[in-house]
């Protein structure tokens, strides 16, 4: 395997989101548990023990993925089947 598994991106406990499992780990340990609360603590992730620019911008990244999703979900009462390039690119 190359790489540091620790780095290979996976889902977690908040639904929907990937990220890897180092990040997953930081979340627990904040007691991060839901998609809001990681919201609310965004702009100041990369200030955390073990969160560097490149896991930051990862969340980041997963979060504006998740709130499209969300914006297109609620616009049309049921989740679009289209995936945007973006979106298979990190499947």
């Amino acid at each position: 395997m190359r790489g540091n598994p620790y780095h290979l991106i996976c889902e977690g406990p908040i639904r929907g989101l990937r990220l890897p499992r180092c990040v997953w780990d930081v979340l627990k340990r904040e007691r991060i548990e839901t998609l809001d609360q990681l919201k609310t603590v965004a702009d100041r992730i990369d200030r955390w023990e073990r969160i560097g620019p490149w896991s930051a911008r990862m969340v980041r990244r997963e979060l504006a993925r998740m709130t499209q999703f969300e914006e297109q979900f609620s616009e049309s009462g049921k989740a679009s089947i289209h995936l945007s390039r973006e979106q298979r690119r990190l499947r």
